[in-house]
């Protein structure tokens, strides 16, 4: 019983409105000089870059457009049918309304680089500076056809037998024809001269009449005639038809869509307007889509095997064996195994002309007439090895071995869940998910291999390919692995042809020849064909066949590598400063957002890297978000930069480098003639405010007063804690340092030094008047208070700054600058007394009711109940215990400290406790 395939297809992607179009009504398609698709729809223009539609629309009229062209860097023109003439520029739209009397529409006239204007008795260029003046006036112009340097149109005037010839010098002339022309007359251009389609005869004349060429097909209505590569396309009403004028061969495609335009694109993708349905692209490769009948819906195609009867095709399909003919893709059903068993084990073997079938009943078919030569129960069957006398069984349960003699089965390798066998080079082997072993004639085996994770086994008479689970592959050489392809491309599947080896992933089928194992090309599955339901691959009589579970697509030809070279185009230069090489400090805050053309077909994914040259000599990778690759630069440093961008596709063609310089001025405060100037002041100010401060704090009524006042108490406490933290002497010795790298003339050191410096002050004044602020805000004072005492200190002092993930620095509260006096202390008394590599950590960490800090340091130690009194430790660690205990009074965070002292350092201790 034959299967007669449904109408064999070609693969396309269809865009409509929800994609991005504007319109589902499209009328005109063109492309500019970036290679990217530019459609005339009934609302105005979209034009498609590979990734996303830009859509331009204008007020007119009426809101059609056809006839769309590129004349200039982001400028566009179309006609509409209402005679007007629509310019689109960079941003802004202009309508130019004409003469309407007489005309059918304008047209756009294409002639070398130019593009005119119809106007009835002539040619204009867009800005009008250029006219040519036809001898007679024409009331509608039908078709033209462009070929390098020359324009061939028709025109609507009394003398319909004429074909009119414009070239670039302007020079206008006329051919006579042979037969009296109508508006259904196409003329197209055919090596390098002139000829009709008419269908008035139903085929293709020269311009004597003469019949060149009868078609087997009658088109309804051409909208539009396309030649490429001595292929003709008919836009209809009725679909795509596809004549080859070489071959003679017709093809109908699209058959329930009205077809209005057709193109290809740079990467020779066939486009196809469509008056209610979008566009369709058609990628380049040949191939055919063959669906079958809705049986073979009801379940998947689970295997294939070649070299079945008349080296057809073998195709399972849960329980049913079916044949498949290579000449027109009929597929004939063949035989089922009895209920409820499915086909689980498979195989043609051309050798012996016997058809093996394994579920829980095995059957061995005669090939060619597939009568039942045998047949016996054995549970779950996954693979056949045939050997002399002997068939090898690989089961879930074991390897078996029946001897056909006999005819008696016999577990030879029991326990183990195998996934099939296959011989090489004579010698015969089994295999389960991760042990790979020999079977001898005298049915012993042999482990080869052991923890490989096998995932798949594909094999011919020589040679042999595992696929293991990492997604590597390699050959079985002298009963070891050669790896060929690594692990890290998440491979899935593998499958063997007579001279190519597939490797899938869920992407694509990358193809690798047998002979030197290089890498040819892919097949995506944006090209028509779709590796997550791949079941099996076949190369015949010039063809591959890629079979999914409920179709296939038959490719004639490999993809070529995709030479079109990448251009980086930036897409939001209007966000930009105008000035890039002088851009102010308050506006150091960058995004470059920028786009890969052309990517139209998607044919491999195109990588692109970037560097900033002045913050970074290496390369680093970018990813697409929402059509577009973006680069934020955030808070820069006052310098000189450029962006640097490069873009690869998948065969290794790279872009043109994309350079972008820009500098960052730096603010008037932080230049040379000022700094001298802010220092002196800024620490004159400082001081004042401090002096002033800790005078006011020392003389604060230490004694306890009244719960009711106790809010206040605290917040005395906070200032007097916060304020007197900042030991002068390490002012001074900031200053000093800073002021001896401007002697110096270390400009880089000092205005880094200064931006510490200043950051440090802004914090205290600003903080003081806080009780809690977040870790985060801590953590950024200690790095500054701790940059400036390495600027002191100078290579021999060392610290760090840790804080696990699980706290959430920025939600988490902590008593303002709670930390700093004990880091002043690890410094002053500790750190600074050793001679050698000082060193002082803080890290935060998470306990179960909050968060705990350590503070370590590896000085030479003290005395732990000194650092309280006042004459001899620390007044900011006094003040700092004080707080601490009003805190824990007010509050329901609850603090804790704990110290300790050895000779080789201190550590301190504050734990952060909430209270449930």
């Amino acid at each position: 019983m034959g299967v007669t395939p449904q109408q064999q297809e070609v693969f396309y992607h269809q865009f409509e409105k929800s994609d991005g179009l504007l319109s589902n009504t499209v009328y005109d398609i063109n492309l500019n000089e970036n290679g990217e698709i530019i459609f005339g729809t009934d609302r105005g223009l979209s034009i498609y870059n590979g990734l996303t539609f830009n859509n331009r629309t204008y007020v007119g009229a009426s809101n059609a457009l056809n006839d769309v062209y590129q004349i200039g860097e982001g400028a566009y023109i179309g006609t509409n049918f209402d005679w007007e003439y629509v310019f689109f520029k960079k941003d802004t739209t202009q309508v130019l309304a004409i003469n309407k009397s007489g005309l059918d529409f304008p047209r756009v006239i294409p002639l070398g680089d130019r593009k005119l204007l119809y106007v009835k008795t002539g040619l204009i260029s867009p800005d009008q500076q250029d006219t040519i003046h036809f001898k007679n006036s024409f009331d509608f112009l039908y078709h033209l056809v462009q070929h390098g340097n020359t324009t061939w149109f028709t025109a609507g005037d009394t003398q319909e037998n004429t074909l009119y010839k414009l070239e670039t010098n302007d020079r206008l002339s006329t051919i006579s024809l042979g037969f009296s022309m109508t508006k259904e007359d196409i003329p197209f251009t055919y090596n390098e001269g002139i000829l009709f389609y008419r269908p008035s005869v139903g085929g293709i004349t020269n311009v004597s009449g003469q019949l060149i060429q009868s078609l087997p097909f009658s088109p309804e209505k051409v909208n539009n005639l396309y030649i490429h590569e001595n292929t003709l396309y008919f836009s209809t009403l009725n679909g795509l038809w596809v004549f080859n004028l070489a071959s003679e061969k017709a093809e109908h495609y699209l058959s329930d869509i009205q077809i209005s335009d057709t193109m290809f694109d740079v990467e020779g993708n066939l486009w196809c307007s469509s008056l209610l349905h979008g566009v369709f692209m058609i990628p380049s490769l040949t191939r055919r889509v063959i669906k079958f009948e809705d049986k073979l819906d009801e379940s998947l195609i689970l295997q294939s095997q070649q070299n079945g009867p008349s080296n057809a095709l073998l195709l399972t399909n849960d329980s049913k064996l079916y044949e498949l003919d290579y000449r027109d893709y009929s597929l004939t059903f063949k035989r089922e195994v009895p209920s409820p068993n499915r086909i689980e084990g498979f195989l043609a073997d051309s050798t012996t002309k016997t058809i093996y079938l394994g579920s829980n009943l095995a059957e061995l078919l005669d090939a060619k007439s597939l009568v039942t030569l045998e047949s016996f129960k054995l549970s779950a069957i996954k693979g056949f090895l045939p050997s002399r006398e002997k068939l090898f069984m690989a089961t879930s349960s074991g390897l078996y071995v029946y001897h056909l003699e006999g005819k008696l089965a016999e577990l030879i390798l029991p326990k183990h869940r195998l996934r099939g066998l296959f011989r090489q080079k004579g010698q015969q082997y089994c295999y389960s998910a991760n042990k790979l072993w020999e079977i001898a004639e005298d049915e012993s085996l042999k482990l080869i291999l052991d923890n490989q994770n096998i995932e798949k086994v594909v094999y011919s008479g020589s040679r042999t390919f595992i696929l293991t689970t990492t997604g590597g592959v390699s050959e079985l050489k002298e009963n070891k692995l050669e790896p060929i392809i690594q692990s890290g491309e998440d491979y899935s599947d593998i499958f063997l042809t007579d001279n190519y080896l597939f490797v899938i992933n869920s992407e694509r089928a990358d193809v690798f020849d047998l002979k030197t194992f290089e890498k040819r090309n892919s097949f995506f599955n944006s090209k028509g064909i779709d590796t997550n339901k791949l079941v099996a691959v076949v190369e015949f009589d010039g063809q591959l066949l890629f079979l999914h579970q409920q179709f296939m697509s038959a490719f004639s030809s490999f993809p070529e590598r995709n030479l079109v070279k990448p251009t980086i185009k930036l897409l939001n230069r209007e966000l930009l400063p105008e000035k890039l090489t002088s851009i102010d400090y308050s506006s150091n805050d960058l995004r470059f957002a920028f786009g890969v053309y052309p990517n139209i077909s998607a044919q491999g994914k195109t990588s692109v890297m970037y560097r900033i040259k002045g913050l970074s000599q290496d390369w680093l990778p970018l990813y697409a978000t929402n059509g577009s690759y973006n680069i934020d630069l955030l808070n820069l440093a006052n310098g000189q930069y450029e962006l640097e961008l490069m873009a690869e596709n998948e065969d290794g063609v790279t872009s043109e480098a994309f350079l972008l310089p820009f500098s960052i001025k730096p603010p008037l405060w932080r230049q040379n003639s000022m700094l001298l100037l802010y220092i002196v002041i800024l620490g004159g100010i400082f001081w004042t405010s401090f002096y002033l401060n800790r005078l006011r704090l020392v003389r604060k009524n230490k004694v306890e007063l009244e719960k009711v006042r106790l809010n206040n108490q605290l917040a005395a406490a906070e200032l007097k804690a916060i304020r007197s933290q900042m030991n002068p002497h390490f002012l001074f010795n900031a200053m000093a340092t800073i002021q001896n790298a401007i002697l110096k003339k270390d400009l880089k050191d000092s205005l880094d030094g200064l931006s510490s410096l200043s950051k440090l002050l802004r914090d205290v004044l600003h903080k003081s008047s806080m009780e809690v602020h977040s870790v985060q805000a801590e953590i950024d004072f200690l790095h500054n208070y701790l940059k400036l005492s390495k600027k002191r200190f100078g290579e021999e002092f060392e610290y760090e700054i840790a804080c696990e993930k699980e706290i959430d620095t920025a939600f988490e509260k902590i008593p303002t600058l709670i930390t700093q006096p004990f880091v002043e202390n690890a410094i002053e008394h500790g750190v600074s007394k050793r001679k050698g590599a000082k060193h002082i950590s803080i890290a935060f960490s998470k306990v179960i009711k909050g968060y705990q800090v350590i503070i370590k340091d590896n000085g030479l130690g003290s005395d732990p109940t000194t650092w309280y009194n006042e004459e001899k430790g620390s007044f900011a660690l006094k003040a700092i215990e004080n707080r601490i205990s009003r805190v824990n009074k007010l509050s329901k965070l609850k603090v804790g400290s704990t110290i300790s002292s050895a000779s080789e350092g201190t550590t301190v201790t504050l734990t952060f406790e909430h209270e449930q």
